[in-house]
């Protein structure tokens, strides 16, 4: 199977359509911050990295394992959830 070439207009759909994923996961984050009363970059780390490993990454093992994937592009492909829910954890933890 082949991949076609996104035009313009459904690159921008991907694009907006990202954008409120991001907004939906920090949003659940924030929520887990006000609820758990967490402050502090070290609790903001490890709130990240239960919400990226816990949720991002299992989801994606999954997926993968039936797929037949490598566990290479697997790595990948959960590392940018991973980076991404962390540092916002962070973020959102010594914001408040």
């Amino acid at each position: 199977m082949k991949i076609k070439e996104p035009t313009g207009k459904e690159i921008s759909q991907k694009m907006i359509q990202t954008f409120i994923g991001n907004v939906i996961a920090a949003a659940a984050i924030a929520l887990l911050v006000f609820l758990t009363g967490i402050s502090g970059w070290a609790a903001g780390l490890e709130l990240g990295l239960l919400c990226g490993v816990g949720f991002a990454a299992t989801s994606i093992l999954i997926a993968y394992t039936w797929e037949s994937r490598s566990f290479k592009l697997m790595a990948i492909d959960f590392g940018y959830p991973l980076v991404g829910f962390t540092a916002c954890a962070i973020i959102l933890s010594l914001w408040k």
